[in-house]
């Protein structure tokens, strides 16, 4: 998955910097051409430190691996733009309960994304990538989300 949105994310202008502990995963040829990738998420959260427009985009393995980004993300002294995290509804509790006892506020909480994406019925990994570059857009440019259609005044909608 990290693959896919990292593609479309280099597409719509974003800088990319992957994070993964796999070699096979953190392989240059997989990602677009300017990429960054680090192995361990402490390197990454401080080379990335001193970035005013943070963007994260959290697609990982599993719940371990949530925390420990979550955790580093909000430790850092400028906060980020965006951080979105892929997930079901059980993952997504899970990391939040474990960051509430750990002292971190439900409001802080309630600024990240998650599950990551807009709802526009995405199945495949690609049109996932698509929906969290939606997701991206939307809160860099502060569109609606809704369809374009509907910001045309009835009066000058074609009739049917």
């Amino acid at each position: 998955m990290g693959e896919q949105v990292a593609k479309v994310a280099d597409q719509i202008g974003f800088q990319i910097a992957i994070q993964d502990d796999r070699p096979q995963w953190a392989d240059p040829d997989r990602y677009p051409k300017n990429s960054q990738i680090f192995d361990a998420i402490p390197m990454a959260i401080a080379h990335l430190a001193d970035q005013s427009q943070l963007y994260a985009a959290l697609v990982t393995r599993g719940y371990s691996y949530d925390l420990a980004a979550l955790t580093a993300l909000i430790q850092r002294p400028i906060p980020c733009i965006y951080i979105g995290m892929i997930g079901s509804e059980q993952r997504i509790r899970q990391v939040y309960q474990s960051l509430k006892k750990a002292g971190i506020s439900p409001q802080y909480l309630q600024s990240i994304f998650a599950p990551i994406g807009l709802d526009i019925g995405a199945l495949t990994p690609a049109e996932i990538a698509v929906s969290i570059a939606a997701e991206l857009i939307w809160v860099r440019r502060g569109g609606s989300g809704r369809p374009l259609r509907d910001h045309i005044p009835e009066q000058h909608k074609p009739s049917v």
